[in-house]
């Protein structure tokens, strides 16, 4: 099989920040709290995973990256091996044994998930009395412990545990007193718990289900005042709308969480293009040799990004992802174009993993101009 890079993580390394070695360190840290013992990951596996070599790895892997970035592994680019390991994964496993392919989520019994419930000491949080964040971290540890039951109680099951800590929670912020702090911090957890509830429901197969609870995940992370929170929660929503085939329902959502990422009225960020006349000189500078079709112009064939930013207090939010979509997601264009400098890779991989492919070199007929990547896109028809 051809080896194919992992841009989506490659992508989101730069996006969080993290060297190699820094992820290698957090899949160890989460490990440990996942598994009960630190794991075993080093910057070679990172390079891996981000090189190809390894497409799917190992569940001691897999469930500390899922927590990490907030999102399923297929969602971080990696690509199960068969129909099998999509469909029905295995329980975790103790951190030092090696794995056997992975399965998706096995359902069990409600009863099951009843037991895990109470393992987990779920009934445990105060409803009375003062809460402190000293609360607040021991509920944050359960929801981790939720997140490490993931894929042995998905399904129906993983929605009762989660929304019946939803439940709890609630009660406890209607029963106790607390600070400020401990409210947001609060409200934060509930909204990571609808948005695991919103999936679950998503891989057992209810839709509308899932929109409501990602819809609930948004209103509690809005409640939270926690920008992170709520930038995965509008994303959660496209998301959901995409994989229902809703697309411009998710243009929609994208452009209502723009509207609500302005700072004290001012724009967090912009995004702008134009489309390419016919006959533009755009390809004029192509290094790489294509098919003459490929760069023929109409007038109506394609759009050009121009330039993409996002002022610094709302970067790694998810706010550029946003902005791309809401500027070309409704386009009448069959396509569109943009340049990358290729002295900025971690650039150029960001926008491979948000679908775009490379055409070839270009450099424009400039004096002392850098050479880019001219990249494509395939726009949706309306």
């Amino acid at each position: 099989m051809d080896r194919q890079r992992n841009a989506v993580l490659d992508a989101l390394l730069d996006e969080y920040d993290y060297t190699h070695q820094g992820l290698a360190d957090e899949v160890n840290r989460v490990a440990e709290d996942i598994f009960g013992k630190p794991g075993d990951c080093s910057d070679r596996h990172v390079r891996r995973w981000i090189s190809g070599a390894v497409r799917w790895p190992w569940t001691k892997y897999l469930l500390p990256l899922e927590r990490i970035f907030d999102r399923p592994a297929q969602a971080l680019g990696f690509v199960p091996r068969g129909k099998a390991s999509a469909n029905l994964p295995r329980p975790p496993r103790p951190a030092q044994q090696e794995e056997e392919p992975v399965h998706r989520r096995r359902f069990i019994t409600a009863s099951a998930a009843t037991a895990v419930a109470a393992v987990l000491g779920i009934d445990q949080t105060p409803t009375s009395g003062r809460l402190s964040m000293s609360d607040v971290d021991r509920v944050h540890e359960r929801i981790g412990r939720v997140d490490a039951h993931f894929f042995s109680i998905g399904g129906g099951p993983l929605i009762s545990v989660s929304t019946s800590y939803v439940a709890r929670l609630r009660t406890a912020l209607d029963g106790c007193t607390y600070g400020e702090r401990v409210e947001r911090a609060l409200h934060g957890a509930i909204s990571s718990l609808y948005a695991s509830a919103g999936w679950a429901c998503h891989d057992s197969g209810d839709p509308e289900q899932a929109t409501l609870l990602h819809t609930a995940s948004l209103q509690s992370a809005l409640l939270a005042a926690d920008p992170s929170a709520t930038a995965r929660a509008w994303s959660n929503l496209a998301m959901q709308a995409r994989l229902e085939g809703r697309h411009r329902e998710a243009v929609q959502i994208t452009r209502a969480a723009l509207d609500n990422r302005y700072d004290q009225d001012q724009p967090v960020g912009y995004a702008y293009g134009a489309p390419l006349p016919a006959g533009a000189p755009w390809w004029g500078g192509l290094l790489t040799e294509v098919p003459a079709d490929v760069v023929e112009e109409t007038g109506t064939r394609t759009y050009a990004l121009s330039e993409l930013m996002v002022r610094v207090p709302w970067r790694k939010t998810g706010a550029a992802r946003q902005l791309h979509d809401a500027l070309l997601d409704d386009r009448p264009e069959e396509r569109a174009t943009l340049l990358v400098d290729q002295e900025h890779p971690k650039v150029h991989a960001l926008y491979e993993s948000w679908g775009w492919h490379t055409l070839g070199d270009l450099r424009s007929r400039i004096p002392d101009a850098p050479l880019f990547h001219a990249m494509l896109l395939d726009l949706p028809q309306h």
